[in-house]
């Protein structure tokens, strides 16, 4: 009884989750002044709530506690350090702009790793979000803009909407097994969800995804050796290439390099992100902290803009958490465990963290954008923790 009301929670936050981004959303949450979050926050806690109160009263959680502890160390620490903020500084935007996201992606993370999902109940899910992702993508496509065309920008929250269909498109392409029917429809909702994401033109998902799939492929044939992985994954990506019609060559190619503002085609992040590493040149150490009348434009890269909010002194537990996740995404990876389709997680983590290179409200939010990257992240863990356990006991 609990694991289905579990799985049947799940399945509505997967799907509230994609559905933040559909227009009507969108425009509900302009006119009723929602703030962040949107209209749809409400029952997106109160999911979250409730699928965190199954978890603690699992009877595991406390004994498995530690398995979470190279996150909610960091956690904790961060909570200290944004009051010592607040104490020294009378600033608060740490508490604020930064504990609330973490905790919530943390707390997806622990979402995750109690899901306990079949075989079949983990693709349905998958199947759910990247279906209802797919289609919040077509109402922006054909309701803001006109279709599928490269046009001006035109999508509401495209640099977050971007993360969200390339999550669906790595997590739709790790379920195919080559067994069925149902293969056909997961490599078409991938195909479709990089097709919106270019017409939407977020640019930094397309490049997150291609790191992302490039992982993926390695992860699948690593176990034939590093050598031929590398040569088996760069011969699919340059056969990809060449077969590739031209029309679709120049639909990429419009993607990037068509309709950007600012003054080069990164639109003013370079000049931007220099400014503030002049700033931190002479304030490394309290960055702006020190400085409050100090008002930069803001760096696109989640590091740089967390070393000006706070300087090397005072993000110390933020990077501890940013480096010990992506750390672990690249020791799974790497390792020697063998390849499954709930390692998906792994790689899915691989977006929110190429994306902060590019915008600095990455991988712990905006909003719902990388939710569903740390609950697959979390079924990942869980898989790695059963398969670890069960080859020591043999």
């Amino acid at each position: 009884m609990v694991k289905t009301v579990r799985y049947i929670l799940l399945c509505v936050l997967a799907i509230l989750i994609a559905l933040t981004f559909h227009p009507m959303f969108v425009d509900l949450t302009i006119e009723s002044d929602a703030g962040q979050g949107g209209v749809l926050y409400p029952y997106i806690i109160g999911c979250f709530l409730l699928l965190f109160v199954l978890c603690i009263f699992d009877v595991s959680f406390f004994k498995e506690i530690r398995v979470f502890s190279p996150y909610l160390i960091p956690l904790v620490l961060i909570v200290i350090m944004a009051l010592l903020v607040f104490a020294v500084f009378n600033d608060s935007i740490m508490l604020i702009g930064d504990v609330r996201p973490i905790a919530i992606s943390i707390v997806s993370l622990i979402i995750g790793y109690y899901a306990n999902l079949s075989n079949s109940s983990m693709r349905f899910l998958v199947f759910l979000f990247s279906l209802v992702s797919f289609w919040v993508g077509i109402e922006q496509v054909f309701i803001r803009g006109g279709g599928l065309v490269i046009g001006e920008y035109f999508a509401d929250s495209k640099n977050q909407l971007g993360p969200l269909l390339m999550t669906a498109t790595i997590a739709s392409l790790a379920m195919v097994r080559k067994k069925d029917y149902s293969d056909i429809v997961f490599i078409l909702l991938s195909l479709g969800c990089v097709v919106i994401t270019l017409t939407i033109r977020a640019r930094a998902a397309v490049l997150a995804g291609a790191v992302s799939i490039i992982v993926y492929l390695l992860m699948k044939n690593k176990k034939r050796g590093a050598f031929y992985s590398i040569i088996i994954t760069l011969l699919i990506i340059v056969s990809g290439f060449l077969l590739m019609p031209d029309v679709a060559k120049q639909y990429i190619y419009d993607s990037f390099f068509s309709g950007y503002s600012g003054g080069d085609v990164t639109s003013g992040r370079v000049e931007r992100n220099e400014a503030v590493i002049d700033f931190l040149s002479d304030n490394l150490m309290t960055g702006r902290l020190g400085f409050p009348d100090a008002h930069l434009a803001i760096a696109h890269n989640y590091l740089l803009y967390l070393l000006y909010k706070y300087g090397v002194l005072f993000s110390i537990p933020l990077l501890i958490l940013y480096f010990v996740i992506i750390v672990q995404s690249l020791k799974y990876s790497l390792g020697k465990i063998k390849y499954s389709y709930r390692l998906v997680g792994i790689v899915a983590m691989y977006i929110p963290y190429v994306v902060s290179l590019f915008e600095y409200t990455f991988p712990y939010g905006p909003g719902t954008a990388t939710t569903f990257n740390f609950i697959l992240f979390g079924i990942s863990l869980r898989h790695i923790r059963t398969k670890t356990e069960y080859e020591l006991k043999q």
